[in-house]
């Protein structure tokens, strides 16, 4: 049976982008959240940009 009360919440995910850091290599920032919703589709809000154009969703 699929009511609305046994629907699960959308699962969170969270998204990187890779930032080049003096000494460090490359290291994973997190820019902002990916939310999978129930039907399969993915609500994407970022706090920032990826200058180097790479988002990372994990």
């Amino acid at each position: 049976m699929n009511t609305a009360d046994s629907r699960q919440p959308p699962a969170e995910k969270r998204a990187y982008t890779d930032v080049e850091r003096p000494g460090r290599g490359f290291v994973s920032v997190c820019i902002g959240i990916a939310t999978v919703h129930n039907d399969g589709s993915i609500t994407i809000r970022l706090d920032a940009l990826p200058v180097n154009g790479i988002l990372t969703v994990k």
